[in-house]
């Protein structure tokens, strides 16, 4: 499955922001079993804990940021916007694979992003309302 760009890079960020939130509960727990390790056993002792230590939780993070693969950013995606219905993962299989009804969805969820893109940089609301003739308003 190839991710498109913009969806790649958002993925992206999750994932780094796992690593560093990983990275920051991670270092003082290393640098206490260091420390402990030092104190109870001198300093090959403590290096040895230390490092383990660290690989344990590094291993455990790696593991965290691989969960977030194309199905939870699927998964994310439907939760997070009504007008997917469930159908975000069409996005991420290849057009040429697709038949019938799926392909249909995968198309009309392709228009619907691209409508939606430029009706975002149209103004609405107070913005269309302030390049109306008499403005400032009367409030």
């Amino acid at each position: 499955m190839s991710l498109h760009p913009v969806l790649r890079r958002h993925q992206r960020a999750v994932r780094n922001r796992l690593w560093l939130e990983a990275l920051a509960i991670a270092l003082p727990i290393v640098m206490a079993c260091g420390v402990l390790g030092w104190r109870l056993f001198g300093l090959p002792a403590a290096l040895v804990l230390a490092l383990a230590t660290a690989g344990l939780l590094a291993l455990a993070a790696g593991r965290r940021a691989q969960s977030c693969g194309p199905s939870w950013l699927a998964a994310r995606l439907d939760a997070a916007s009504p007008r997917f219905e469930d159908s975000s993962d069409l996005l991420f299989q290849d057009s040429a694979a697709l038949q019938g009804f799926a392909a249909l969805q995968r198309r009309r969820l392709k228009r619907g992003s691209r409508s939606r893109r430029a009706s975002t940089c149209a103004p609405t609301g107070r913005a269309a309302e302030s390049s109306a003739p008499g403005w400032p308003p009367p409030w």
